[in-house]
């Protein structure tokens, strides 16, 4: 029987090759998801915030995230490059949250529809742990397994 890091490491390589071959640009729908998401996260992220997001993707997201300091992580190096063209003022790194590897804490943290795709949530949780203070807020927003065949 596989170790659980092979398994975890087989998985994490299917979804980079998921999103490397994915569009990078947004259709009409996605777009207006993410624009409606960034208008509640608004809501409960001060301006002056430092946010992280796990499996930030192209950046979309963060581009409508009103905060100070925005850093995004993904597995997709393409999804990455298509991100830090979009805002070049702000970090982002080809890493998973399962092995997540930063020197920063954060006011916010957003797994936004990424628990779904994840190779190992405890694993994420832990790491998470690592970039938190004792005030970081964790903002978590998945949609139904139902909806898959929808989407």
């Amino acid at each position: 029987m596989p170790s659980q890091s092979y398994i975890t490491q087989d998985h994490l390589d299917k979804i980079q090759g998921f999103y490397d071959s994915a569009p990078v640009k947004l259709g009409w729908a996605a777009r207006s998801y993410r624009k409606l998401l960034a208008h509640y996260y608004n809501l409960l992220i001060p301006s002056r915030s430092s946010v992280l997001e796990i499996g930030c993707a192209s950046g979309e997201l963060l581009a409508e995230i009103k905060a100070a300091r925005k850093v995004g992580v993904d597995l997709s190096p393409r999804q990455i490059e298509t991100a830090k063209k979009l805002l070049p003022a702000d970090d982002f790194h080809i890493q998973s949250g399962e092995a997540l590897n930063l020197d920063e804490k954060f006011d916010v943290i957003i797994l936004s529809d990424t628990l779904n795709l994840a190779a190992d949530v405890q694993q994420i949780f832990a790491q998470i742990q690592k970039v938190s203070h004792e005030n970081t807020r964790l903002i978590v927003n998945y949609y139904s397994s139902l909806w898959r065949p929808i989407l």
